[in-house]
């Protein structure tokens, strides 16, 4: 088994990290099968040109997500894991994709307040002033944290939102129902690094690698109805799009 890329320093992503993902991605495109021995930690030390702190930091972290065993006196090796569920997104509309999240996954309000919104959302539009109404919710699937979704919403458009609603539904859903019509919504997917509190509520380690993707909700009149922020646990989510060659 070989798995040779270079250790960064100066990515702003931690060395143990790096050292993870690689090893992960070995495990999951089969180039490390299950019950391979892995290198050991002075082979990984020696390769990589990192501390034995980071290799074990790695490999604690992979023993953690059962992806490894380590046997005292042999070694460490590829457990035989059953592959994990996964959440298939590719539904035709924004709406019929919050109700199939709705319908298949547990909801959970974290917080509903109202706050100063942040710079990038502010710039959003006029309707964004001076405070917003910030929405936060975690959403789980086969028992384990799956996705954690930051709303924010003009105070013009607040009336008749509540907690219990929001609880119960999705973002756009409720806006819909409350007469803002929301018809159309741009989106921008990404991959960021957990923060503590994201790390907190979906159970990663900080600066773990999120799917991200951003959600700009627009009326007929083209005016921003809400931004919605959703951050996502990787491996769990397939989201598949169909577009328009011309």
């Amino acid at each position: 088994m070989t798995v040779r890329t270079k250790i960064a320093g100066n990515t702003g992503v931690t060395r143990y990290l790096q050292l993870y993902t690689m090893l992960s991605q070995s495990l999951a495109d089969g180039r490390i099968v299950a019950g391979d021995a892995l290198p050991s930690e002075p082979e990984l030390v020696r390769e990589y040109k990192v501390s034995r702190t980071t290799v074990r930091r790695a490999l604690a972290r992979l023993e953690r997500e059962n992806r490894i065993v380590r046997r005292r006196g042999s070694g460490t090796y590829a457990r035989t894991t059953e592959p994990r569920s996964m959440l298939r997104l590719d539904q035709s509309t924004l709406l019929a994709n919050v109700k199939f999240l709705a319908k298949n996954t547990k909801g959970k309000l974290l917080d509903y307040e109202r706050v100063a919104p942040p710079e990038a959302v502010r710039l959003l539009s006029e309707d964004f002033g001076s405070t917003v109404l910030r929405i936060r919710c975690l959403r789980e699937f086969d028992r384990e944290p799956l996705m954690l979704a930051v709303g924010y919403v003009p105070d013009r458009l607040t009336t008749g939102l509540s907690k219990r609603s929001i609880g119960q539904k999705a973002l756009v859903t409720c806006l819909h129902e409350l007469g803002a019509r929301p018809v159309s919504s741009e989106q921008l997917i990404n991959a960021v690094g957990a923060d503590s509190y994201l790390a907190r509520h979906l159970k990663v380690d900080v600066s773990s690698p999120l799917l991200y993707w951003r959600h700009i909700i627009r009326d007929p009149q083209d005016r921003i109805v809400a931004c919605e922020e959703v951050y996502c646990r990787p491996g769990r989510v397939e989201y598949r799009m169909r577009l328009p060659v011309r």
